[in-house]
């Protein structure tokens, strides 16, 4: 847990595994250092579950294509794209500034 700078001694991030219950508490995740994730059976089990319950899932650092591709990879063995579909959610969104 990481203290927040609001004064109120409230944390501004917590760290959640996929795997821990404290995950469907959270309407807002955001993964760090994607590009290495590997899931377990069980992490690919609640992923799922979470998207297809509105969680929201932002994830981020891709350093190079080798990194992309094996996100992709992950994100597939979770269905995600399936359940982000089904959920009405985005899949991917991609502005050129």
């Amino acid at each position: 847990m990481k203290s927040g700078g609001t004064g109120d001694g409230m944390p501004d991030a917590v760290v959640v595994r996929l795997t821990d219950q404290a995950l469907f508490q959270c309407p807002f995740t955001f993964m760090e250092d994607a590009g290495t994730a590997r899931f377990s059976d069980a992490e690919v089990e609640r992923l799922r579950d979470y998207l297809l319950k509105s969680g929201f899932l932002l994830a981020s650092d891709y350093h190079g294509s080798w990194a992309r591709d094996q996100f992709d990879e992950q994100i597939g063995i979770a269905d995600a794209h399936e359940a982000l579909t089904r959920a009405g959610g985005l899949w991917r969104l991609v502005v050129k500034v």
